[in-house]
């Protein structure tokens, strides 16, 4: 009988045990528990070709990996400009204009000039180069001149509107940035050229379109400047161009 009273008394012990676990910790522990079950799942169905990693060994430390770029954290205002419109060393910003020049562009300048622009950035990964043979008479003397012309090819395929001619945009340049921008490249006059990109910008929200018409169509050659830093041009006004580009 006393060993009957002494299982008894161990039983209910253990199970007070087990229900003072459950209710002190053993919850939080089933909380925890669960994700990990669903984390289980997921790996599961990974494709055994993501899973041909070597197993590590006893001692080993896997390398810290670098946490990938968010493009839209980047902020543009970061990024050295001068440094980069010096980099094809033509005296032109090559990345901002998209020419079919070759040059280094780190991801975080890529990632910073989409987030100003409504056309991605293209780059140009080789130059196709080929020489052009050219005869000149000089003083009736022959002379035959060799140069070196090399054409861009770029890491993408040209945007669809790059083929298309301006009637063809106009159209659809009503309610799309990217037509509007294409416009502004391809239209024959300095004002239309300016009036799609401000369209542009006003439907994209960037001002990409601008800065590159600035650039591009309001240069600032032909300027000088006086003993007392005063603009002066020809005719000893300030060009209206230099007032639109800094407008723009």
């Amino acid at each position: 009988m006393s060993k009957k009273v002494k299982r008894a008394t161990l039983s209910v012990a253990v199970v007070a045990g087990l229900l003072v676990a459950y209710w002190g910790g053993g919850y939080q522990t089933a909380q925890i528990a669960e994700p990990t079950a669903g984390i289980a799942h997921v790996a599961s169905d990974v494709p055994a070709l993501a899973q041909t990693t070597q197993p590590q060994t006893s001692g080993e430390r896997t390398a810290p990996q670098a946490a990938a770029m968010n493009p839209e954290s980047v902020d543009p205002a970061s990024i050295d400009w001068n440094s980069v419109a010096g980099r094809s060393g033509l005296g032109v910003d090559a990345m901002l204009l998209q020419l079919k020049l070759k040059a280094e562009y780190s991801t975080l300048e890529i990632a910073a000039y989409n987030k100003l622009h409504v056309i991605e950035f293209n780059p140009v990964t080789q130059e196709v180069c080929h020489e052009v043979e050219n005869e000149r008479y000089v003083n009736e003397q022959h002379f035959t001149t060799y140069a070196t012309h090399c054409s861009g090819v770029r890491e993408y395929p040209d945007h669809p509107y790059e083929s298309m001619s301006v009637d063809e945009l106009m159209n659809l340049a009503e309610a799309d940035a990217a037509a509007a921008v294409f416009i502004s490249k391809k239209a024959e006059t300095v004002g239309e050229r300016i009036g799609f990109a401000l369209r542009a910008a006003a439907l994209s929200g960037k001002p990409g379109p601008l800065l590159a018409t600035a650039v591009k169509d309001l240069g600032s050659r032909g300027i000088t400047y006086s003993e007392d830093n005063k603009i002066t041009s020809g005719n000893g006004t300030v060009p209206k161009t230099v007032i639109t580009r800094l407008i723009l």
